[in-house]
């Protein structure tokens, strides 16, 4: 299991038997450590031998010692050139691709610019050529504003499909033709009508 993981399951679990808030730090450590234990008391004391404390009490905050125990060392401009070259996949909806940037960019420091570059990808990467024109007119549009565009282009062409298959379906093999015989007048003998 992850590290994430485990510390969400522990995090879920303390907020369930401590819903009063009136748990001691040491008492929560202590069920956090017996909880991960072994591998995670063998971190815990690795720790502690670093410290040089002999102590095992290191510090009240031992889920920050796990995070930085396992929080993998990544350069910040690595995590943000992921962001920058992430464009939407063919099939996936402008929904789902927000939401893979979102992902990415909570790790990138972005703060206060996080939306607006999250639209500025929207706006760069879109597939649709028609739609990246129409959002590239609007300048300098809200995220949500791009997003509603964006949405009522996929709808409108997903419908569009569909009444094309509805077509293509229902097309001539349904349709009976009526077929008309020529009615001529009949011949008069010598071949005179």
């Amino acid at each position: 299991m992850k590290w994430t993981e485990c510390k969400s399951y522990f995090l879920n679990f303390l907020e369930t038997i401590d819903e009063e808030g009136r748990m001691s730090s040491e008492r929560k450590k202590n069920i956090f450590l017996h909880s991960v234990a072994p591998e995670g008391l063998k971190v815990h004391k690795s720790m502690t031998k670093i410290s040089g404390s002999g102590d095992t009490n290191v510090s009240e905050n031992v889920l920050t010692e796990f995070d930085n125990y396992f929080a993998p060392k990544v350069c910040i401009g690595i995590l943000r050139s992921k962001f920058f070259q992430t464009k939407q996949e063919s099939g996936e909806t402008v929904d789902e691709y927000v939401a893979a940037l979102k992902v990415l960019a909570n790790d990138c420091k972005f703060d206060h610019l996080q939306g607006q570059l999250i639209r500025d990808q929207v706006v760069m990467h879109t597939r649709d050529p028609a739609i990246q024109e129409r959002l590239w007119i609007n300048g300098d549009a809200e995220l949500d504003d791009i997003l509603a565009i964006v949405r009522k282009a996929e709808l409108s062409s997903r419908s569009a499909k569909a009444v094309k298959t509805e077509t293509k379906e229902f097309g001539e093999s349904t349709v009976n033709k009526i077929k008309y015989k020529e009615m001529g007048r009949p011949k008069e003998e010598g071949g005179k009508n």
